[in-house]
């Protein structure tokens, strides 16, 4: 093999090496910055169900209670057919 001598190949060596190495890096930090985030995405998804299931069941109850309330006091509902 030749040694390179002119500085021109030398330089061009010099500037690939870094490039090469930075663009190694930078695909590799972008890969485990997907993974990470699908990771976190069902953990918050995984959380945030729980969360919405028990908010839905106090809507639920909270809606009829203040319904039922609301016709009550109005006289659309007699306080017997309420209790039931």
């Amino acid at each position: 093999m030749k040694k390179l001598t002119r500085v021109s190949s030398k330089l061009i060596i010099l500037s690939l090496v870094p490039l090469f190495t930075f663009s190694i890096i930078i695909f590799t930090c972008i890969q485990i910055s997907t993974d990470r985030h699908l990771h976190s995405q069902q953990m918050l998804e995984t959380r945030l169900s729980q969360t919405q299931r028990l908010n839905l069941i106090i809507r639920t109850f909270t809606s009829n209670i203040i319904d039922t309330a609301h016709k009550a006091r109005s006289g659309m509902a007699l306080w017997k057919d309420t209790q039931e």
